[in-house]
C-alpha cells in the first residue's frame, strides 16, 4: 500500500512492516491496551482525532504568529499555543522547571 504521508528512508521500517501493522489485528504491540486505551478503543480513531486536533492547534498558532511584530520570535506563543497543547494531545503532561547549574554555568530550562 502507498502511504501519502510516509516516505521510507533506509531499512529500519519497511512498507511490509507498515502493511502488517495496518492489516494484522494481532500484530505485536499494536493493540489498544499497548497504548493505554480500553480494549474496545479504535486506535485509528484516536490517531484521527489527535491529527484533527493538531491541525486546529496549528491553524490557530499560525494565525497568531503572522501577527507578531518584526523581531518577535514568538517563544511564549509557541510554547503556550502550539507545543504545550500539542504534547498534551499526545498524552504528555508538561511541567515547568528551573534553570540547571552545571560547572558554574546556568542553563535556563522552562519545561
Amino acid at each position: 500500500m502507498n502511504y501519502s504521508a510516509i516516505s521510507i528512508q533506509g531499512n529500519i521500517i519497511s512498507l511490509e512492516i507498515l502493511d502488517k501493522i495496518r492489516n494484522d489485528e494481532n500484530y505485536p504491540h499494536q493493540k489498544p491496551k499497548d497504548f493505554g486505551f480500553d480494549k474496545g478503543t479504535s486506535i485509528r480513531d484516536k490517531i484521527g482525532g489527535a491529527w484533527s486536533q493538531a491541525k486546529i492547534l496549528w491553524a490557530l498558532y499560525s494565525k497568531k504568529m503572522e501577527k507578531l511584530p518584526e523581531g518577535d520570535y514568538g517563544t511564549t506563543e509557541t510554547r503556550k499555543l502550539w507545543m504545550t497543547p500539542f504534547l498534551f494531545e499526545l498524552g504528555y503532561d508538561i511541567e515547568t522547571a528551573r534553570a540547571e547549574e552545571i560547572n558554574g554555568k546556568s542553563f535556563p530550562i522552562s519545561h
